[in-house]
């Protein structure tokens, strides 16, 4: 802040990039990523497709007795997909759909 002639606050804003808010989509997106790694590895799966990615950022205030308050933030991160499994044709488990319309 700067004050100008006439006495009054002169106030520069600026765009400026949170890093610790950065840091936390960037690990929540890396777990995420992992944790599907992981399950498809259980799953002795080729690969994955019709993947889907949902986020949610979620922002707290926090007051202090004393000092400034701030802001905390949770993020979620959900990638859901079908695994992609090679089996023999043989292997397959029949299946008795009748139990399902009952």
């Amino acid at each position: 802040e700067q004050l100008t002639e006439d006495g009054l606050t002169n106030t520069q804003w600026f765009n400026q990039e949170l890093t610790d808010f950065s840091e936390a989509i960037d690990m929540a997106r890396t777990l995420a990523e992992s944790r599907l790694q992981t399950d498809l590895t259980k799953l002795s799966a080729g690969g994955v497709i019709d993947v889907t990615f949902d986020r949610k950022i979620s922002f707290h205030e926090r007051k202090t007795i004393g000092r400034a308050g701030g802001t905390d933030m949770s993020v979620s991160i959900e990638l859901t997909g079908t695994a992609i499994v090679e089996r023999d044709s043989e292997a397959l488990p029949s299946i008795d759909y009748r139990a399902w319309l009952s």
